[in-house]
């Protein structure tokens, strides 16, 4: 076991981060997760005024690149079928009230964008992106107006938020997540596009979104099937109009 402390600190746009995984913890936010998705157990919270501490049982598991891609496809089916599992249960979430709000993707993107985006460089000779990933940053400049509003009209689920690499911990076939402070609502197939892009090489984002997207799965009723089929083929179309 071991104690995590986090000091208070302010996030642009959503300062309760700093405190959010001790409030999820004790929200009972964890009884929702299944034997095959889970969190670090918590066997202590203490909230100490200007920072949290957590007592937490250490991760054990395969994490960060050592993930195969069959791995990584198990993480995104699992979270799939967590998130449709959560459509189903809204009164459960009612009680939930320290999830931050729906218009995170849409703030990091202002606030970041425009700090390291630079059209010259990315038209350069020295610029090695795919040429298709190129396209994409640029377009989505012209179109971000329209991207946001039809990620708009996505269904609404709880997100971790920080769905890359370091954060999945594969162990005896179960998958673990760690880092819960950007957890919020959010659209379905945002944890995908961290989970596709953060860390994988520019001439696999191919691959890996077909595949990763296509065990992205919202399974556990009929109209969470439905919601899946109408999801993935809206999350391809916009894939499409930026490639």
């Amino acid at each position: 076991m071991k104690w995590k402390t986090q000091k208070r600190w302010e996030r642009p746009g959503d300062p309760d981060s700093w405190r959010r995984e001790y409030d999820l913890y004790r929200s009972g936010f964890g009884e929702l997760f299944s034997e095959t998705l889970s969190w670090p157990k918590c066997y202590a919270a203490k909230d100490n005024g200007e920072e949290i501490q957590l007592r937490m049982a250490d991760v054990d598991g395969v994490s960060g690149r050592q993930l195969s891609i069959d791995q990584l496809e198990q993480a995104a089916m699992e979270l799939g079928r967590f998130q449709g599992r959560l459509m189903t249960k809204s009164d459960d979430l009612q009680r939930i009230r320290c999830l931050g709000a729906t218009d995170f993707m849409q703030r990091e993107f202002v606030q970041w964008h425009s700090q390291t985006h630079s059209y010259e460089y990315l038209v350069s000779d020295t610029c090695r992106l795919p040429s298709n990933i190129k396209r994409m940053l640029t377009d989505l400049d012209v179109h971000r107006d329209t991207v946001f509003r039809d990620l708009g009209k996505l269904p609404v689920v709880p997100c971790h938020r920080d769905f890359w690499i370091e954060n999945i911990f594969w162990t005896d076939g179960k998958v673990i997540l760690i880092d819960w402070d950007t957890a919020g609502w959010g659209y379905i197939g945002e944890d995908m596009a961290s989970l596709v892009v953060d860390e994988i090489r520019p001439d696999q984002i191919g691959p890996y979104y077909r595949r990763i997207v296509q065990e992205y799965m919202l399974a556990e009723s009929v109209d969470a099937k439905q919601e899946k089929e109408d999801t993935l083929q809206r999350i391809y179309e916009l894939h499409g109009r930026m490639t």
